[in-house]
């Protein structure tokens, strides 16, 4: 309990220092890079990058809630997410690049925090959202509807992650993707994340959620129950360059 109320002042801190509502970035604060060990430091992370510090809060199966922070950095090619967090456990990476998941160090948590379906489901969310999957293209699937909203669902496989099975939802009234359920290629083990509070980078040409909610899904694709809430108090968009990685590296 005394651990969870210094992460909750800590994170309530935060947000009143960063004001209300999703921020920028600044560049300063937008060039450290996390990459496990095993990641080449010649990786080239070409196109665009989002940058989010959040706030999640998780809820584990009695519906008790952990707070804490993270970092998410996803990358447009290739398709990538790293989430960093510091836990009682130490500093902590989740990386999911192309179908290639790891977690630095392995360790195990007391709270569901991340795994390979709910950082597949959180890379996918804010890229079909911001239009930056290359050639978005799938098999469209019969309209359903999934908590009293009608969606137009699409079932793809991008480039390196053929492991997962990704259903992108368009709303049937708006072209919008905002909801994305990612499941293992049995169909188990599946999570929903859907977006909220759309955020728009006009300089950029895409706008992304500010804050995201993951559910457990069952094979119906219904929401089963609430897993995390991420909340984005600090947002941002910008081209991103091997230069940066080899930057961060070398001050390891």
């Amino acid at each position: 309990m005394k651990l969870t109320s210094i992460i909750l002042l800590a994170a309530i801190i935060s947000i009143s220092v960063s004001g209300t509502g999703c921020e920028r970035l600044s560049r300063s604060s937008a060039t450290a890079t996390l990459l496990p060990k095993s990641i080449s430091s010649e990786t080239v992370f070409p196109g665009k990058r989002i940058l989010g510090d959040c706030v999640v809060t998780a809820y584990d199966e009695n519906g008790d809630k952990y707070f804490t922070n993270q970092r998410h950095e996803i990358f447009e090619q290739p398709v990538t997410i790293v989430v960093t967090a510091t836990e009682a456990e130490g500093d902590i990476t989740w990386f999911l690049s192309e179908g290639k998941y790891e977690t630095d160090p392995a360790v195990k948590l007391d709270h569901l925090l991340c795994n390979r379906q709910i950082a597949s489901a959180i890379l996918s969310l804010h890229l079909a959202s911001g239009g930056l999957y290359e050639g978005l293209a799938g098999v469209e699937l019969e309209p359903v509807k999934l908590d009293g909203q009608w969606y137009n669902p699409l079932e793809i496989t991008p480039k390196g992650i053929e492991s997962d099975r990704i259903i992108l939802f368009r709303s049937s009234n708006k072209k919008h993707i905002n909801r994305v359920t990612v499941a293992d290629m049995f169909g188990n083990n599946a999570f929903t994340a859907k977006g909220h509070n759309e955020r728009i980078f006009r300089d950029e040409g895409i706008s992304i959620p500010g804050k995201i909610d993951v559910f457990s899904t069952g094979k119906d694709g219904q929401a089963k129950a609430l897993v995390l809430q991420i909340d984005y108090h600090r947002l941002d968009v910008d081209e991103f360059h091997s230069s940066d990685i080899n930057a961060e590296k070398a001050g390891r």
